[in-house]
């Protein structure tokens, strides 16, 4: 079965302000889609407001509790967006203001065609919460490869509410960009899945395409917000999964991972490992979510899966998804319950992982003060074995909501932008504002490693 084009015309784009939004919207809506209230903005920099954030005492890096005057010489504070980074990064911006209402979850990034760089996100309420649409989507844009950044705009109009936002370019189609996401309706984890296009750039987009499985027409649809591949021989593979309920219990949240594929560049698609309700999932924790495709080489690829127990877990195909491995665990890296965030470099067998190198056994489910910290860790092996963890940022901010399982916590939910040996980094800051930090592929042994906190303080 064909994808579904719906044909309504999609709207220009329009400003991400209070003051543009259509009529209908509610007031709570309004509150979550407008910009820090009480606090004035930085007009040169949209994502920096020039009230300073009230900082914690100290940040916990490599198992100590560093106070923020006496951190180590290889890192620094940026007491303006609240973040302690690695000395090698240098500068840190922040895309966008900082919400206080609501979340701008899993920034998203693309370089356009004409060399612009793009971030889209999702803001306002988490779908999943309103029997209405309670988000939009926003894009924001840099024409001068990530040194300063528009105030976004939104990108299309719709009756339906985002996850995510994730791009994709496939190299055989000059100047085009697709965005995959959602068409949320209701309170549910079962989601529309659909896909647009842009063909200028990202100022105008196409109507969105609703994804059928052909070998599944009935399936109730997945959140799609983590990245997809398009492999050497055009075939496209996206990871969705499926979760029956939102509570988390003892046994996870029934999370099923499956993978998307197609072989005609999203006219047709089948589901894979088999229909609904037969997706993978972990024997001992219910749970397997937000798969992550990396192309590794010629007709190889690793999904990497999400799943309590302080490891993420993979899958690999030599086949370009038709068939997938056993799942194992993947090795050495200490992952909380969190999303996979793996990217390949240009090309090749080379990868980078970013990890929050932090695992609490006794509280194995959605435990954010396990995400308040972010390195990496590099594989020169299609990642069957992966270098010592270096440090790279850290949350320096107080927490609005201090609770364990609070976002604010969190510097998660990241995207990589690599353009030659410019590495650009997005990060979802408490999933309310996303930072943007700039570095090199040659200055990448220069970050520190746990060692190093040791022997050099």
């Amino acid at each position: 079965m064909k994808g579904t084009n719906h044909s309504e015309t999609k709207q220009q784009t329009v400003p991400q302000t209070a003051t543009t939004m259509k009529p209908t919207l509610t007031l709570l809506t309004a509150l979550l889609l407008a910009p820090l209230a009480g606090l004035a903005q930085d007009t040169k920099n949209p994502g920096t407001s020039m009230t300073a954030p009230k900082l914690l005492p100290a940040v916990e890096i490599a198992g100590t509790a560093w106070k923020l005057d006496k951190l180590p010489q290889r890192l620094k504070l940026d007491r303006d967006l609240g973040v302690v980074v690695a000395a090698p990064i240098g500068k840190v911006q922040a895309v966008g203001p900082y919400y206080p209402y609501g979340t701008i979850f899993g920034p998203r990034a693309v370089k356009a065609p004409n060399g612009d760089y793009l971030v889209l996100g999702a803001h306002g309420g988490y779908y999943q919460r309103s029997d209405k649409p309670n988000n939009e989507p926003i894009l924001w844009r840099s024409t001068d490869q990530g040194r300063s950044w528009d105030h976004g705009v939104r990108p299309w109009t719709q009756d339906a509410g985002e996850h995510c936002l994730v791009p994709l370019v496939d190299p055989s189609q000059s100047g085009r960009i697709y965005v995959f996401g959602n068409a949320s309706r209701g309170k549910t984890h079962a989601t529309g899945m659909v896909f647009r296009h842009s063909d200028d750039n990202g100022r105008t987009w196409s109507a969105p395409t609703t994804i059928v499985p052909k070998n599944d027409p009935t399936f109730p649809g997945a959140p799609i917000h983590m990245r997809g591949a398009v492999m050497p021989d055009g075939t496209w593979l996206w990871g969705a999964y499926y979760r029956d309920g939102g509570i988390v219990g003892p046994q996870g949240n029934n999370d099923t991972q499956y993978l998307l594929r197609s072989t005609d560049r999203g006219q047709t698609w089948t589901i894979a490992p088999n229909p609904h309700p037969q997706g993978w999932t972990h024997p001992k924790w219910n749970k397997f979510m937000e798969g992550t495709v990396v192309p590794v080489g010629g007709s190889e690829a690793v999904l990497y899966l999400r799943v309590p127990g302080g490891r993420m877990h993979e899958k690999r195909t030599t086949d370009s998804g038709l068939t997938w491995s056993e799942t194992q665990e993947t090795p050495s890296l200490v992952h909380p319950d969190a999303p996979p965030m793996v990217f390949p470099f240009a090309g090749g067998k080379r990868l980078i992982a970013f990890i929050h190198n932090r695992y609490t056994a006794e509280h194995p489910h959605h435990y954010h003060l396990d995400r308040g910290a972010l390195w990496f860790a590099i594989s020169d092996n299609a990642g069957r074995s992966w270098s010592e963890p270096q440090f790279l940022i850290a949350q320096a901010k107080q927490p609005e909501r201090g609770h364990e399982t609070s976002c604010d916590h969190d510097v998660c939910y990241v995207d990589l932008l690599v353009d030659g040996s410019a590495l650009h980094l997005f990060v979802g800051d408490g999933q309310r504002r996303a930072l943007h930090l700039a570095f090199s592929d040659q200055a990448l042994a220069a970050f520190p490693d746990r060692q190093s906190f040791e022997t050099n303080p």
